[in-house]
């Protein structure tokens, strides 16, 4: 079951961090080619469904996390390093909060590729710091 656990932690990961690379490296410099008119439509329907599949993917990092660490690794809560980790994850999930509720139902699209790119400089210290436990 810990293999499994481990798995799916894995591929939360990868999906929520993949997405804000698509987002930041691909999406955002393609809007580009679509006319300015019809940008933030585009981008709420994008949005739309990207975000609750990143909350989704958030949570069950949580969930998986958790059960990891109680059944595999009860060693690292004596580990400052996966401390930092955890509180990085607690930062990212706030800003992914305040993404979802905040900036995209006002439509503040420009502001949210920010957080999302500071989302996405976390998540990389994240994937680097646990390399460095592990």
């Amino acid at each position: 079951m810990e293999k499994i656990a481990l798995f799916f932690h894995i591929l939360f990961a990868v999906l929520w961090i993949g997405g804000m690379i698509y987002s930041l490296f691909f999406l955002k410099p393609s809007l580009k080619e679509v006319p300015s008119e019809k940008r933030r439509e585009f981008l709420k329907a994008v949005n739309g469904k990207f975000l609750p599949f990143a909350g989704a993917s958030a949570l069950l990092l949580l969930i998986t996390g958790i059960y990891l660490l109680l059944n595999m690794r009860p060693d690292l809560l004596k580990d400052g390093l996966f401390h930092f980790k955890l509180l990085l994850y607690v930062i990212m999930l706030i800003n992914l909060i305040y993404i979802y509720f905040y900036l995209y139902r006002k439509g503040n699209f420009p502001k949210m590729m920010v957080f999302v790119g500071v989302n996405l400089t976390l998540g990389i210290l994240v994937l680097f710091i646990i390399t460095q436990i592990r």
